[in-house]
């Protein structure tokens, strides 16, 4: 039951503690990262895991100004703000 496209990844400690996890969505060419969340430290290392998750494909994310040092920090690179367009009610 639920979407294939869909993909919860976690990643836990030794006592099977969560310490990251991420949704990721296949979009067939691209990979979409969302809600990736990580235990102070170990943002990089969960971006790790994502990129090995995805197997070779493109991550595409929206992550936050802060976040960006982690995404580039594994080969991630930015290529531009995010833009929300919202159609008009009526």
């Amino acid at each position: 039951a639920g979407d294939p496209a869909m993909r919860l990844v976690v990643g836990t400690d030794d006592q099977g503690r969560v310490r990251a996890r991420a949704v990721l969505h296949d979009a067939g060419d691209v990979v979409g990262v969302s809600n990736l969340t990580a235990d102070p430290g170990l943002e990089a290392e969960a971006w790790r895991a994502v990129v090995g998750v995805a197997a070779g494909r493109h991550l595409v994310g929206w992550e936050r100004e802060e976040d960006l040092a982690s995404v580039t920090a594994v080969g991630g690179l930015l290529l531009g703000p995010l833009r929300v367009w919202l159609r008009p009610e009526g």
